[in-house]
């Protein structure tokens, strides 16, 4: 991952879902079941929705978040996240929630 800097915007997050190591097919989550949880140095969580990265399926097992703000990467230190998604199954009722592993990286600071 690049170098990040508090308030940067346009930085790529980007989160593959596996299984035992094995890339799992998320081509199911609906584009309101992608999610991407980042806990924040003060230990705050944000909840953003994500998407396929651009030209993706979700067959890749990748999903995203750009930030477009300039408040979202609003503390410098260390940071966490992971992806959440909501399968849908064929049988009816038969939804599966798969989580990521937890990816950590570090906000650093700047001058002014």
């Amino acid at each position: 991952m690049a170098e990040i800097h508090k308030g940067d915007i346009g930085t790529i997050f980007r989160l593959t879902i596996k299984d035992g190591g094995s890339l799992v097919d998320v081509s199911e989550a609906g584009s309101s079941e992608k999610f991407i949880t980042f806990k924040k140095p003060s230990g705050k969580t944000v909840t953003v929705d994500a998407a396929f990265p651009n030209g993706e399926d979700g067959t890749q097992g990748r999903i995203e978040y750009i930030t477009t703000t300039a408040g979202f990467l609003d503390e410098v230190g260390h940071w966490e996240m992971q992806a959440k998604l909501i399968l849908a199954l064929s049988a009816p009722s038969r939804d599966a929630t798969l989580k990521s592993e937890i990816e950590a990286f570090h906000v650093k600071r700047n001058l002014d």
